[in-house]
């Protein structure tokens, strides 16, 4: 949970209540603040890996449709 946050409003966006809420934060599987940094710093590191490994396949698929594009505008016009 996000320091900036209190227990309830971190219920409210959730939709979970608070007592579930300190319970797993009391089990250690929800934490606050600085501590959770390092981990947050490398999934979000991860999922930017994985946004350009997504990216770039779309950009393969693109040339990929606009090499069709090309060849259906050639049939059209009757270029080879």
């Amino acid at each position: 949970m996000d320091e900036g946050m209190t227990i309830a409003r971190v219920a409210q966006r959730t939709g979970l209540t608070a007592r579930t809420l300190r319970y797993h934060e009391r089990a250690g599987l929800a934490r606050r603040g600085r501590d959770t940094y390092v981990a947050r710093q490398e999934l979000l590191e991860a999922h930017r890996a994985d946004v350009i490994a997504e990216i770039e396949q779309l950009r393969s698929d693109l040339e990929v449709v606009d090499h069709k594009i090309g060849l259906y505008r050639r049939r059209i016009t009757g270029e080879q």
